[in-house]
């Protein structure tokens, strides 16, 4: 069997991960990654691709699609980097790729998902589709220590932009699937815009929420599996996602729009499937 050459296959992201780290994705692939580790790095990532290509039994790949969602990933990372969105190369892949130096059994409370960054990055790529100017970690006007995760630009018109792929366990309690998005968003936009939209002219701005992080009822009845749950019968029953109230907009002045997205099941590079859009009326 013929196994799959990872430098080969994603060129830009094997040369900015080498460019930094002096490591190459076949040299991460052969790394042992961390076992019953929630959260991923690239290493992790790159192990995972390379074992989906011998037939082992790993109820964590077929938890996750298998090799083509696997490869999808690495895909998306490798694309979102051929664009030229990455502005801090060194930062990017020691703070959102590798993040754990050594294989570790649990995660750190703070510890950086990479998951987070494959979704941000396929969200970017989502954004350079509709925007013609798209920029990644532009610090936030009046508070130079946020950025928001994008800046785009239409018909000179700005919109700052902040993605957030909700985990379970700090998932919100909620009656229905749009209380659900209505309170990722209210308290995103809140945490991340707020102080700068209190500014002369206010700040225009985006929230991208991708429901990814689990559909195992295993890991418990949290609000996440809820809202995937809920989801799923909507689809059911061909019920349309509804609107937030007009508070939820008065509450959150200069927030424009919400995407709501989840990953698609393919082996190439791929933005969001866009689950509802709601937009300031």
């Amino acid at each position: 069997m013929t196994l799959l050459d990872l430098d080969a296959q994603y060129p830009a992201l094997s040369a900015i991960v080498r460019e930094v780290s002096g490591l190459t994705l076949e040299a991460l692939a052969n790394r042992a990654p961390a076992h019953g580790y929630d959260f991923y790095d690239l290493e992790r990532l790159c192990a995972d691709v390379r074992a989906s290509q011998i037939p082992v039994d790993n109820p964590f790949l077929e938890g996750l699609g298998g090799d083509t969602q696997i490869q999808g990933y690495l895909a998306i990372l490798n694309e979102y980097v051929a664009k030229g969105f990455v502005r801090k190369r060194p930062s990017f892949v020691r703070r959102k790729l590798l993040v754990l130096k050594t294989p570790k059994p649990t995660p750190s409370p703070t510890g950086y998902d990479c998951l987070d960054t494959i979704m941000e990055c396929s969200w970017g790529l989502f954004f350079a589709d509709n925007f013609p100017k798209v920029e990644e970690e532009r610090p936030l006007p009046g508070d130079k220590r946020k950025n928001a995760d994008f800046w785009a630009e239409k018909d000179s018109k700005a919109l700052w932009i902040d993605c957030v792929s909700p985990h379970p366990q700090a998932d919100k309690t909620m009656g229905s699937l749009e209380a659900w998005i209505e309170k990722w968003a209210r308290e995103k936009w809140k945490e991340k815009f707020l102080a700068a939209s209190k500014l002369p002219g206010g700040l225009a701005t985006g929230l991208a929420i991708t429901m990814i992080k689990t559909r195992d009822p295993d890991e418990g009845n949290h609000g996440m599996f809820d809202a995937l749950a809920m989801l799923d019968w909507k689809r059911t029953i061909d019920e349309p996602i509804g609107t937030p109230p007009d508070q939820f907009w008065a509450d959150c002045p200069g927030l424009e729009t919400v995407w709501v997205g989840e990953p698609q099941v393919c082996s190439t590079a791929s933005s969001p499937i866009i689950i509802r859009e709601w937009r300031r009326p």
